[in-house]
């Protein structure tokens, strides 16, 4: 009655381990060092692509526009925080305050869209050149800086409610 179930324990033990002689998979000395980058003086200066200037130009267009947007929609948000003063949260000053703060807020997809796009442009292989990295960087300060003050200026209103 016990041979059936002898059989597979003895094929069990005749599958041991083997040893495999084969390279190891951890990172090798050459893998660990550090690759020293070119510094900026020893690349050559490339001027910046045309098509390239055109585009970051119409991002910067649309990000304009969208902080155009914003400008606008800043004053009625700062008149109805105010307006709301102390008011308690849910009533009625409050809330059409935050409404405003919303549409505020709403605005502000313009500059993040325009950041976005340019971080694609910096990922590109296609603008790995000096002038195309100097052009993008410099659109993406401006930005930035938009996308600060926006971002200050949402923060003191939000600031100024109750919550």
């Amino acid at each position: 009655m016990r041979a059936p179930f002898l059989l597979p324990l003895l094929m069990l033990a005749g599958c041991t381990a083997a040893v495999i002689d084969a390279p190891s998979l951890k990172p090798r000395a050459a893998e660990k060092s550090e690759v020293p980058m070119p510094d900026d003086a020893s690349e050559p200066q490339v001027a910046a692509d045309p098509a390239l200037l055109a585009h970051i130009a119409e991002i910067e267009k649309v990000a304009a526009e969208a902080h155009a947007a914003f400008e606008q929609a800043r004053g009625p948000a700062e008149e109805a925080v105010e307006k709301a003063g102390n008011a308690p949260p849910g009533s009625e000053g409050w809330t059409v305050a935050q409404q405003q703060l919303s549409a505020l807020d709403a605005t502000r997809g313009g500059i993040g869209h325009a950041a976005a796009d340019l971080d694609g442009l910096r990922n590109d292989p296609a603008n790995a050149t000096s002038g195309n990295r100097t052009a993008i960087e410099a659109a993406s300060q401006r930005i930035e800086a938009l996308s600060t003050s926006e971002a200050d200026v949402f923060t003191r209103l939000s600031g100024m409610l109750k919550n």
